[in-house]
């Protein structure tokens, strides 16, 4: 016989910050902006376009000065599309690599460590890569 609970999914913080920013309600006070197209938001009169609109729009009004927890509103034609609770949030995501979910925007980003030519662990002559010498 199952057992009648079931246990709640594990979510990563990032994951939990996606689902309260995206599913939270718009405060009273929100921006409201206007979704065209997959790519494209007009707000207060300002077009950004971007492959993430909305999370480039945010970046821009907090760089305009507006206040971090101000929250957004975006309608696609008359209808409520995204409401993000808190710009200052969202600014701070990106599309992860696989283009399924989001990702905290790091402050910058590191290459992998990737050893140079001719430096150590090069075989000396006369080897070959399984320690066998040549005949």
């Amino acid at each position: 016989m199952a057992n009648s609970t079931t246990a709640e999914a594990y979510q990563s913080p990032v994951e939990e910050l996606v689902r309260s920013i995206f599913t939270s309600q718009p405060k009273a006070t929100a921006i409201t902006a206007k979704l065209i197209g997959s790519d494209t938001i007009i707000c207060a009169g300002k077009t950004t376009v971007s492959p993430t609109p909305i999370l480039a729009l945010c970046r821009e009004l907090i760089a305009e000065g507006f206040d971090l927890e101000t929250s957004l509103a975006a309608y696609r034609d008359d209808r409520l599309a995204l409401s993000i609770r808190s710009i200052g949030e969202a600014a701070t995501l990106e599309i992860n690599a696989r283009g399924t979910g989001f990702i905290g925007k790091p402050d910058r980003r590191i290459a992998s460590p990737v050893r140079q030519n001719g430096q150590a662990g090069t075989k000396g002559q006369g080897q070959r890569a399984g320690g066998a010498r040549r005949p």
